[in-house]
């Protein structure tokens, strides 16, 4: 029998079954399809190609060829130059603009490429303090969503099930009757009104919220994100008494232990987590090159990136946490450097009596082998962390297994370098699964009456178990402020779309001190300047204030100032009010942009101290480097205060769960994520971190399992769980 090959891409060929005996002669094997997918089967619905791949190659050839020639002839369309060129403008040449990414809620620093006013190519902001230049594949992917032909053009009445009925000839004009509907609801409803987004930052964002939120007394904001539960958020409420979420330092960890997490694929700010993970793993790094100990299920970026791998049964997760958290503490409370946690009685009752052998045993694992990790976490005080969050830890221990994690950081005494609950805490991850749950709850029960929604879509990410598309039905007033007519949006009885991130202004505080500010790199596509007049987009935000208007709310209103009245005046070169436009000179409602800047003056610039002479001076800066450190690197990066943590708290924490039977892991996709990015092409194409699967979803199934429930590799399964 022949050897099994070194290395081998598929488990056929490590095998060396039949199929691949059969098959390795095919061209391109084993990276391309068998020839067979290319061939008429039997069934015409499994037709993929009448004729084989190499008739297939020839025709590609062919058509190549006949577009290259085509391609040389002049073009049907005339090409127009600027009537008037705009003075930055040059013609080949590329002009570059500080934004914010928008393609989920980390917020990275951006830098916008254009041509002709057109953005071709996004990249991390070398300037911003969090990302530092990088940009993820989502982020970079994300200029291919702006151009998107499925994205919505005008605001169409839903009807609930999709039913579109279509704008009227003015699109605009469309946009704004809804607003007038929309605002006369809220005003007249006696049940709640609730906006549902995903996590939202920024002083301007912030503030509007605020401001909507005193529209009405049943006024509700509710934050969900579907890959984020907001559980670690709630038990550092608990820990330590205040609602934070923790920002963790890499790169001044020389110990990193994972028990379940992956912080490199799963986590919300992986542009900057990737970036310090990095460069603590260099060999010449400042304090030596970090080691890195996985427990996990499954295969994780993280895990493949480890120094040691250990695969383990979901729910042993937090039995091998309590091994390593007993060993940590004998080892700790010997010596001198044991702190006021280590030396709580509370501590002492949980890890004192653990019996690290025998739980050792029962997750198959040697006890050596936890002896070397906790033994390489005490010979780094305060320079180590014990990452809990991931999928893969969202067992029934899941609590368990985290509060076991901040016990063990605080032995460990971590909080005071390597993870930051003072300086700079995280404002990326803000949604709860507990809230999104509450407010499926008072859907049901009609306590809702108006619900606003704006880049989330339950539909698709929640579980049909819990019922959100029954319970919006039970709602009066759906809006959908979402940028396609995805699944939550032909729900909805009313859709306004919104312009794409690179279309509009915004600002976001990712990290606490750390702003940035977004500006659009092209005016909206399906806007006022397009050609055709049934377009209307605009940003949420503006949607959000055109409701309140109509409401009746005169949050917005504004009469002009001296120095409003002396700019138009400068404008049109007079110093007699007379002459001015008497409409110039009324209460107006000012916009998003005005707004935005109007926050910064009052919130930021007016308390801050700061080198610039005026306020103008100020923001031509702030657009121009696109972000705001407030802090510094020396506050972001050096020592922290100890934090005050309860250990008595601890004792919520209890014996491990038994299980039986098989467990299912969702794994989240270190490219897709929620799944929301499964439109965008470039991202279809990128290959799993990992698996290295694009284009498809797929079930990783051990061959022994996968012997016994008689499944071959390439077959489609139906899992059910529970």
């Amino acid at each position: 029998m022949t050897a099994p090959p070194l290395y081998w891409s598929t488990l056929s060929e490590l095998d060396q079954d039949g199929e691949y005996r059969a098959r390795v002669g095919e061209e391109f094997y084993p990276e391309a399809k068998p020839e067979r997918f290319f061939e008429v089967a039997g069934d015409e619905e499994k037709i993929v190609s009448p004729f084989s791949r190499r008739t297939f190659l020839k025709f590609s050839a062919f058509s190549a060829l006949v577009a290259a020639v085509s391609g040389c002839e002049r073009p049907v369309q005339k090409v127009l130059p600027y009537v008037a060129k705009p003075e930055e403008i040059n013609y080949g040449v590329a002009n570059f603009y500080a934004s914010t990414c928008r393609e989920c809620a980390a917020a990275c620093g951006l830098l916008v490429k254009t041509r002709e006013g057109r953005p071709i190519k996004l990249e991390g902001n070398p300037d911003h303090p969090m990302n530092r230049g990088a940009l993820c594949a989502r982020g970079q992917a994300g200029v291919l969503n702006l151009y998107n032909p499925d994205r919505l053009k005008s605001p169409v009445r839903a009807q609930r099930k999709g039913n579109l009925v279509e704008a009227s000839t003015n699109g605009f004009a469309k946009m704004a009757e809804f607003d007038k509907e929309i605002g006369a609801a809220i005003a007249g409803t006696r049940g709640r009104v609730v906006l549902l987004t995903p996590t939202i930052s920024g002083p301007s964002n912030e503030r509007l919220i605020k401001d909507f939120l005193s529209v009405t007394t049943n006024a509700q904001h509710v934050m969900y994100d579907a890959l984020e539960t907001g559980e670690e958020r709630e038990l550092y409420n608990t820990v330590f008494s205040k609602p934070v979420t923790p920002r963790y330092r890499f790169q001044n960890a020389n110990v990193v232990l994972n028990l379940g997490g992956d912080p490199l694929g799963q986590h919300v700010s992986q542009s900057e987590i990737q970036r310090d993970w990095a460069a603590k793993r260099a060999p010449n790094a400042e304090g030596g090159m970090s080691r890195v100990y996985t427990f996990e299920p499954v295969p994780t970026l993280s895990g493949i990136n480890s120094d040691y791998r250990h695969a383990v049964r979901p729910a042993d997760l937090f039995r091998a946490g309590l091994v390593i958290a007993a060993l940590v503490y004998k080892q700790l409370k010997a010596s001198s450097a044991a702190n006021a946690v280590v030396k709580n009685a509370d501590t002492e009752k949980l890890l004192g009596g653990v019996d690290a052998e025998s739980l050792a045993q029962e997750t198959g694992i040697a006890l050596k082998e936890y002896e070397r990790v906790a033994k390489s976490l005490v010979d780094a005080p305060t320079r180590s962390i014990v990452y809990t969050k991931g999928a893969a830890a969202d067992t029934a221990d899941a609590k368990n297994l985290h509060l076991l994690g901040i016990l063990m950081n605080a032995m460990l005494g971590n909080y005071q370098n390597t993870i930051d609950t003072i300086v700079t805490t995280s404002k990326q991850s803000l949604g709860s699964t507990a809230a999104m749950q509450q407010l499926v709850s008072d859907m049901n029960s009609g306590a809702v009456e108006v619900l606003i929604f704006h880049g989330v879509n339950p539909a698709y990410t929640l579980p049909k178990s819990v019922g959100f598309a029954q319970a919006l039905a039970k709602v009066k007033l759906v809006v959908s402020l979402n940028l396609m007519m995805d699944e939550s949006a032909s729900l909805a009885d009313i859709a306004i779309p919104a312009v794409h991130g690179l279309e509009s202004w915004g600002d976001a505080e990712a990290q606490t001190g750390v702003y940035s500010m977004q500006q659009p790199a092209i005016n909206p596509i399906f806007g006022e300047t397009s050609a055709d007049p049934t377009f209307a987009t605009r940003a949420w935000q503006e949607s959000l204030m055109a409701f309140m208007v109509a409401a009746g709310s005169p949050v917005f209103r504004r009469v002009p100032s001296k120095a409003d009245i002396q700019r138009l005046m400068e404008d049109q070169g007079t110093t007699d009010t007379l002459k001015l436009d008497p409409k110039s000179l009324q209460p107006y409602n000012i916009t998003w942009y005005d707004y935005i800047r109007e926050t910064w003056r009052d919130q930021i610039y007016a308390r801050t101290p700061f080198a610039s002479p005026t306020f103008e001076a100020f923001w031509t800066t702030l657009v121009q480097t696109g972000v705001l450190d407030t802090v510094g690197a020396q506050s972001r990066n050096g020592a922290l205060a100890a934090p005050n943590i309860n250990p008595a708290l601890m004792g919520s924490i209890g014996a491990p769960a038994k299980s039986e039977g098989l467990t299912f892991v969702a794994q989240p996709s270190v490219v897709h994520g929620d799944g929301s990015s499964m439109v965008n092409p470039f991202l279809l194409e990128l290959p799993d971190s990992v698996s290295k699967v694009c284009w498809d979803n797929y079930a990783s199934i051990a061959p022994s399992l996968a012997k016994q429930l008689d499944v071959e590799d390439g077959e489609y399964v139906n899992v059910t769980v529970g």
